[in-house]
């Protein structure tokens, strides 16, 4: 029975893109290289390209949410707003393997007036887009805009059923903003007979907002949006991968729900290993300034892997440090005193011994932020 759950878990992710709705032949057998990687291989150099990729569009964020780095002003990486031919630029290289387009990672994606027209220029290249986004932000006649240009998924963030609860994270958001905007979102994909964009609205459980799943759920059916989902809040964001994880709980206990999917507090650990990691195969994070990272948990322009404006993706798809990434995460092995980012990783189980070398005394201020 052990060996059944990882095929079934295959089999239902292949099921999964075979119905994607921008699926093609070559993106399904790329999806079946990537899987052979990850699961049987592990190459150095691998043989798929990614299958998904983020894209930062505006690194910029007007919340100050306190376990987020941009919500906490950390200076580690540039802001900025990507512009609509650099996008293109991006997209160029990408996406004849891409099934989905995440238009977000660390900012505000409304806050970038070309949004719109970077959907429309994905979905003319028959790749899925989507935006995660806290809404406090939507001009007149964007609601238009978003659904006319086909996005297909807007996730909501949205952490309460009430601004008492809500602003105690979303610091500098309003709650009856937010709702407004949703209904005009809802209300205009009536108007205009569209199912897009899927409109999730995403509530992070906290322990000052756990009691207010029902009175959301409520409220998601009076909206009209298409799913609500409960998500366990994780701990600080920048750190995760730079820190134990009993630390974090530790110093972040105060935000953690008392029924927590996610971790175990008397243990101080996770309650599911996320396993091996998959993701120098699987995907690609892009800045708005066109930096390559392995994964979206980065914050910091030092573990860059290369710049996708000033050298062609597909040489650093299976440069030196994508390819010293995957032997770290592999096991085969890394390179003594290694700079690449997965050497420090504590999020996939990889715990090496290497510590974070830069901006002490940052990180001992966000620690004690916690």
């Amino acid at each position: 029975m052990a060996l059944l759950s990882p095929l079934r878990s295959v089999v239902a992710q292949i099921a999964e893109k075979v119905r994607h709705p921008n699926r093609t032949l070559r993106k399904l057998v790329n999806f079946l290289l990537f899987l052979l990687e990850q699961k049987v291989f592990q190459h150095e150099r691998a043989w798929n390209m990614p299958t998904e990729a983020f894209v930062d569009v505006c690194s910029l964020c007007d919340l100050r949410c306190p376990l987020c780095p941009t919500g906490l002003r950390l200076d580690t990486n540039k802001k900025g707003r990507i512009s609509l031919p650099d996008f293109k630029r991006v997209v160029d290289q990408l996406y004849p393997w891409l099934f989905d387009l995440h238009l977000y990672n660390w900012g505000e994606p409304l806050l970038n007036k070309a949004v719109f027209d970077m959907v429309r220029y994905a979905r003319s290249k028959n790749v899925r887009t989507l935006i995660s986004s806290h809404l406090n932000h939507l001009p007149d006649g964007w609601e238009e805009e978003m659904v006319s240009a086909g996005l297909d998924v807007l996730m909501i963030s949205l952490d309460g059923a009430s601004q008492a609860s809500y602003q105690i994270y979303r610091v500098g958001g309003v709650f009856d903003r937010v709702v407004d905007n949703i209904r005009r979102i809802v209300a205009e994909k009536r108007r205009q007979g569209s199912a897009r964009p899927f409109v999730e609205w995403r509530f992070l459980v906290m322990k000052h907002n756990e009691g207010e799943r029902d009175k959301a759920r409520a409220m998601a059916e009076d909206l009209g949006v298409d799913r609500i989902v409960f998500e366990p809040v994780r701990v600080n964001m920048y750190l995760d991968i730079f820190t134990p994880i009993s630390q974090l709980i530790e110093s972040d206990r105060d935000w953690l729900p008392v029924s927590d999917r996610r971790y175990d507090h008397d243990k101080r650990d996770v309650k599911t290993p996320l396993g091996r990691c998959p993701q120098p195969w699987k995907w690609v994070s892009i800045d708005w300034d066109g930096d390559v990272f392995p994964c979206c948990s980065i914050y910091d322009d030092a573990f860059a892997f290369g710049n996708v404006f000033e050298q062609d993706f597909r040489s650093l798809w299976n440069g030196p440090a994508y390819r010293e990434a995957r032997r770290i995460v592999s096991r085969r092995g890394m390179k003594e005193k290694s700079e690449i980012v997965c050497a420090y990783c504590h999020r996939y189980n990889v715990r090496y011994r290497q510590k974070y070398p830069r901006k002490s005394e940052l990180l001992d201020a966000v620690r004690k932020t916690g």
